[in-house]
């Protein structure tokens, strides 16, 4: 009986319990560690996958396409960004012919403007001279000199545009040259002479000698009176002088001048206000201007008329370089 009530004797201590525990719940945890990483390996991977695909959409590449091997919502996932990287490669294939179709109309455009303008005066010089010669004007000599040499002018500017357009498929580029501005003004002029407008040309300098495009630079003057022309103009003034280092060509019309709301977007693109205009023409002005470091600015316009400045740098005889 009293060996019943002896005390057992514990195979361990525990020190050594606490141990084993510790042991036990290590590896526990040693365990949940490494199927929670697993896991969430399995479930991140795809989400990686998927945010490097559009860092490489966003650099560019529409090629890319998600292999899909992954299942549930991650399979649509994956679906619809393939889907995506598909379309935006259709739509950038589209829109790349569609910006080529849109070129090639604008340089239509721009080449139609050209040729247009010079067009009408070359058909009135001719009728002029064709009359002179019928009437056997006392003056036919000058007036066929005149007339031939602004005609022959102005066919070497439409056989330029339209051979850089075959070659290049683009407007003419600015072919500089140096030389006097003055006779290429009065040249200009005289395409006029049988419209209903005076052009009076007004120079306070013998010559004025830049480094420019004449071709370019007498198509803009022309654009420039046939707007006044279609303004209703009657007179325009053109006075040369000298500011500084550039000449300056002040351009005034007594037209009906510009309305307020439209000032600020008559150099733009495409911006007309005419009926049949294609707003081309004073943008192609400053583009070439600027192309020589010069510039066109609107001074003023009024319902009693308008006027521009046209700034051209002035060339440096000294200069060989």
């Amino acid at each position: 009986m009293n060996d019943a009530f002896n005390r057992i004797k514990p195979a361990f201590s525990t020190a050594d319990i606490d141990v084993i525990l510790f042991g036990i719940y290590s590896f526990a945890l040693i365990i949940i560690i490494i199927v929670s990483t697993v896991l969430a390996n399995q479930i991140s991977a795809p989400i990686r996958r998927l945010t490097k695909a559009t860092e490489v959409v966003a650099k560019g590449d529409l090629d890319i396409q998600l292999e899909r091997t992954e299942k549930g919502e991650m399979k649509e996932l994956y679906d619809g960004f393939n889907l995506m990287t598909s379309e935006l490669q259709k739509n950038q294939t589209e829109l790349a012919e569609l910006e080529r179709e849109t070129a090639w109309k604008e340089m239509a455009k721009q080449v139609a403007h050209e040729i247009k303008n010079p067009l009408t005066p070359i058909k009135l010089a001719i009728q002029q001279l064709i009359a002179s010669y019928r009437d056997k004007h006392e003056n036919f000599d000058s007036i066929f000199e005149n007339v031939t040499q602004t005609t022959l002018s102005q066919i070497d500017n439409l056989s330029q545009i339209a051979s850089e357009f075959s070659s290049f498929a683009k407007m003419p580029s600015i072919k500089l040259e140096v030389g006097d501005l003055i006779p290429v003004i009065q040249e200009t002029i005289n395409l006029f002479t049988d419209d209903n407008i005076i052009v009076d040309f007004d120079s306070e300098e013998d010559n004025a000698v830049v480094e420019s495009d004449n071709s370019q630079f007498r198509r803009m003057l022309i654009n420039l009176i046939r707007n006044s022309i279609q303004a209703q103009a009657t007179y325009i003034s053109l006075r040369l002088v000298q500011k500084g280092d550039n000449y300056s060509l002040v351009f005034i019309d007594n037209g009906k001048g510009i309305k307020e709301e439209f000032k600020n977007k008559i150099f733009e693109m495409n911006f007309t206000t005419k009926e049949k205009g294609m707003g081309l023409g004073l943008k192609l002005a400053r583009r070439f201007l600027e192309g020589i470091n010069g510039k066109i600015v609107l001074v003023d316009s009024n319902p009693s008329g308008t006027s521009f400045e046209i700034t051209i740098p002035k060339y440096n005889l000294d200069d060989q370089s």
